[in-house]
């Protein structure tokens, strides 16, 4: 977990505030693979720790019966992706992973305890996970692959990648990130921050898309009295080393 005091300097971004959100949560966890990335402009490839690094999506529970629904984590084991990164000049660096959507998990209880408390620190979540028997994560992971919501066969894989990347007047860093879900990419700007000590990278990042961003519309049952909030949040850390001419 990454503990913000042990940040040192570094550059971040307070995540944009449009309106309310709900309760409900579904975080999506890339542990990602470290496969390399070919460095452009200045920066240089690194190599990602899979158990260190995370990629999470948090959605939000709505509706007059919300109470009902649970907070989930949504995990992924088999990520495919590339970090560029040059200290000197980060707007140079550049992020790019896909996941296979057959590969997403749902609410193991390692990972809600891990990355639970630096969600809710930074404002992304403000009720904890529950733990959900197997049986009942395995329905509700048939129903966020099914047709109407990510639509897995018929969309195979789930990617993302940065574009832009500036400094504001503060010295903050804002970075464009497009996702690509159900086959529809989106972008939004999100917060971000890093900190480099000698060999060893950490880079945070957090922001916000809506489900008709990719053209799916939001689960509801009940008539609307549960449903999911069209807005949910993204939140990444990315743990790497610096990779060396003999890294294949």
């Amino acid at each position: 977990m990454l503990n913000t005091s042990s940040l040192g300097p570094t550059r971040s971004l307070e995540p944009t505030r449009r309106r309310p959100l709900g309760l409900f949560a579904i975080a999506l966890v890339l542990a990602a693979t470290p496969t390399l990335a070919q460095g452009h402009g200045g920066a240089s490839p690194w190599t990602l720790d899979p158990e260190a690094s995370v990629f999470a999506v948090i959605t939000h529970k709505d509706g007059v019966a919300a109470k009902l629904a649970h907070n989930h984590l949504v995990t992924a084991h088999d990520v495919t992706a590339e970090l560029a990164f040059d200290p000197g000049a980060p707007e140079a660096s550049s992020l790019r992973f896909e996941t296979p959507v057959e590969a997403l998990q749902i609410d193991e209880p390692s990972e809600q305890a891990r990355w639970y408390p630096r969600i809710a620190e930074l404002g992304l979540l403000d009720e904890e996970f529950s733990e959900i028997d197997a049986g009942k994560r395995d329905k509700i992971r048939g129903s966020m692959l099914g047709r109407k919501q990510l639509d897995a066969r018929t969309h195979a894989t789930l990617s993302g990648a940065t574009g832009a990347i500036k400094k504001d007047s503060e010295g903050l860093y804002v970075v464009e990130l497009e996702l690509t879900i159900k086959g529809q990419p989106a972008s939004r700007p999100i917060s971000a921050r890093y900190r480099v000590d000698g060999e060893r990278l950490v880079i945070e990042g957090w922001g916000r898309f809506e489900f008709t961003d990719f053209g799916i519309k939001p689960y509801s049952a009940m008539l609307g009295a549960v449903k999911n909030a069209n807005g949910f949040h993204v939140y990444l850390q990315l743990e790497a080393t610096r990779a060396s001419a003999s890294d294949p």
